[in-house]
């Protein structure tokens, strides 16, 4: 059961992943033509395409920082539940933040290759708001689980 299982779940994942993208593609409201882009909507998609990056190297340096820091905490074994949950949803949405990150280039990308820019398209407004959510409660969990296992290393001295 538990090999279905292993088999199963990064399958099912998968196809939210792609079903995530799928609906955050679909573009309602006005498309402009582009013939050619104007410097502002260069600055525009260069500022979205920075950002995007920016954030997506955050959530990385975050997985690596949890990493890092449980590394470097193997003298003390102790794990419960809290900081078990805190770990998985600490790298989960990090991995979801990054996950968002590449659906906002994309999405881009995508547009600028059918020829038409809509920075204000619900997927692109999505995508990044999503990023922005994601790491930031990331970031928020992994600062918890620091301070929830410095505060019980604390208590056992």
């Amino acid at each position: 059961m538990r090999k279905l299982a292993a088999v199963l779940l990064p399958l099912a994942i998968a196809c939210l992943f792609i079903s995530l993208e799928v609906i955050l593609a679909r573009d309602v409201g006005p498309q402009e033509a582009l013939d050619t882009l104007r410097e502002v909507a260069k600055k525009a998609i260069d500022l979205n395409v920075d950002l995007a990056k920016f954030f997506i190297g955050l959530a990385t340096a975050t997985i690596g920082g949890i990493a890092y820091y449980l590394k470097s905490a193997n003298d003390y074994p102790l794990q419960t539940r809290f900081s078990i949950f805190l770990i998985v949803g600490t790298v989960s949405l990090a991995v979801l933040s990054i996950l968002f990150g590449h659906i906002w280039i994309a999405l881009i990308r995508n547009q600028l290759a059918s020829d038409y820019l809509h920075l204000n398209a619900p997927g692109i407004v999505w995508s990044e708001r999503l990023q922005y959510a994601c790491f930031l409660v990331s970031l928020t969990w992994f600062a918890l689980l620091v301070w929830n296992r410095e505060m019980s290393r604390m208590l056992l001295r």
